[in-house]
């Protein structure tokens, strides 16, 4: 198996630094565990090709060659692993976490793809106070040509119930056209002036999301609110990104100063990205996210 290892390294399968963790991690495991070597470089593997943890039943996927036989068994490969010092279970601390899906994480992956999830969770099933009466009037007016299932106006009235909304469609479908009636529906909604931001992955995207929110808000003449003055930014410079530190300005201590935060291209977001931003939001404020599942994946894992 220490072969097998060493010859994915040779063929490319793995870098020369996923090797280098597993021998590491096996050092620290005081035992040699040709198990171990093999799943801790591949899930760094994993991680290299945008992965935030291993399957043990899909691990032979990072190899050329794909007989999933020359691989351990996983539920004896599981119990090998959950025998070293170094693998812990779920709410552990531990360089690698194996869950009870026998899916193997770097620490640091695992715990956050947890605070995304639970945050998101809490985002999505907790319940606005909105004026239904007043709600259902303003519908009706920013949306007077209605389907028979229209799911703008369905997007319309979640983004008023919901702290979270996600849409997503592909280049066309309206999805900046929705976000400004929202971003209007919404703060004719708000008994104060709603400090909105509009955020994008890419100076590019960031561009592209303004120049669109401000074509899509002039089509709504009086009936919107001044669109135009609102301005974008990269989700790095929203947050204050510190090159020199490699951390953000604001986070859960320091809050971004918000009520509703935009941002296009969510499928471009990796998950340490996402998780600082997720952290830095406050609990009140509404989030929507914009996307395309068939557009650009994120660069980094996630």
């Amino acid at each position: 198996m220490r072969n097998l290892v060493r010859q994915a390294c040779k063929q490319g399968d793995i870098r020369q630094l996923d090797l280098e963790i597993g021998l590491f991690l096996e050092r620290q495991n005081k035992e040699r565990s040709p198990e171990l070597l093999l799943a801790a470089s591949l899930a760094s593997a994993a991680v290299d090709r945008g992965h935030i943890c291993l399957p043990l039943d899909q691990a032979h996927g990072l190899l050329s060659q794909k007989n999933p036989e020359i691989l351990p068994d996983p539920e004896d490969w599981r119990d090998k692993l959950l025998a070293s010092r170094v693998v812990g279970r779920e709410e552990t601390t531990a360089p690698l976490i194996l869950d009870s899906k026998n899916r193997l994480y770097l620490y640091r992956f695992y715990h956050c793809e947890k605070r995304v999830a639970d945050s998101l969770k809490k985002r999505a099933t907790a319940v606005s106070e909105v004026d239904t009466e007043a709600a259902a009037q303003l519908l009706d007016h920013l949306f007077p040509e209605r389907q028979e299932v229209d799911d703008q106006l369905t997007a319309a009235a979640l983004a008023l119930l919901k702290p979270l909304l996600i849409i997503a469609g592909g280049p066309g479908t309206g999805k900046t056209w929705t976000v400004a009636r929202i971003l209007t529906l919404v703060q004719r909604l708000s008994k104060k002036p709603l400090r909105i931001g509009l955020a994008a992955p890419t100076g590019k995207a960031a561009a592209r999301l303004q120049q669109s929110i401000r074509q899509a808000g002039d089509t709504m003449g009086s009936d919107g609110i001044p669109l135009s003055t609102l301005t974008t930014s990269t989700l790095h410079r929203l947050l204050g990104f510190r090159p020199d530190t490699d951390e953000f300005l604001f986070n859960e201590a320091t809050p971004l100063n918000l009520d509703l935060l935009v941002v296009d291209e969510a499928s471009m977001i990796d998950l340490a990205l996402m998780d600082a931003l997720l952290k830095a939001l406050p609990p009140a404020c509404r989030l929507i996210l914009l996307g395309d599942r068939y557009q650009l994946a994120s660069v980094e894992a996630g």
